[in-house]
């Protein structure tokens, strides 16, 4: 309930919710009824370029996140350096015989 109060986005019931319990609170404290009336309500912080970033490799499809991946990771090699082609993976197919041997 009171965090609800001081979100960007919250409407005047909930933000009266929240002065009427900082209030109860002020109160159960010894505070003067008044004290939090006249300091300012922080403002939500701005979200961190960090979490932006995360956000934003949280809704890249997969494939596009391992050519990012890819593409980060072949900048950082030194001048000069090359990177062998990866050869397909290839697999030998060896065939099963039932349990009696017999096909």
């Amino acid at each position: 309930m009171l965090r609800g109060g001081f979100l960007p986005g919250a409407d005047e019931p909930a933000r009266e919710a929240a002065r009427d319990a900082c209030r109860r609170l002020a109160l159960a404290l010894n505070l003067a009824p008044d004290a939090f009336e006249s300091a300012a309500i922080a403002a939500v912080p701005a979200p961190s370029p960090v979490a932006a970033i995360v956000n934003t490799l949280r809704t890249l499809p997969p494939d596009k996140l391992l050519d990012l991946a890819i593409q980060r990771l072949r900048a950082a090699l030194p001048a000069g350096a090359s990177v062998p082609t990866a050869e397909p993976l290839r697999f030998h197919l060896v065939p099963v015989l039932p349990a009696g041997g017999q096909r």
